[in-house]
């Protein structure tokens, strides 16, 4: 079983899948810098399931626990791809 992954397309700015690639939150989300670096899903190494992750900037909003944030999680467009859901 292969785990599905996103490579970014320079001009469209748009995301395809890739087989044996993988892509963290904040690298898709194009975090800012200061924001990343607060983030307990990039200092954990959790960019791949942040959803997980209590605390995470999550649109520029710190989040709670996972079952507090998962409603937004499900309408994020990372959470969705990794989930293998049509955007």
């Amino acid at each position: 079983m292969f785990q599905q992954h996103l490579v970014k397309r320079p001009k469209e700015g748009e995301y395809k899948m890739e087989k044996n690639m993988q892509i963290d939150c904040w690298d898709f989300k194009d975090c800012p810098e200061h924001r990343k670096n607060s983030c307990p899903a990039f200092s954990h190494n959790e960019g791949k399931k942040c959803w997980l992750t209590t605390g995470t900037w999550c649109g520029g909003i710190k989040q709670k626990d996972m079952a507090t944030k998962i409603h937004k999680c499900r309408e994020c467009d990372y959470f969705r791809m990794r989930d293998g859901i049509p955007g």
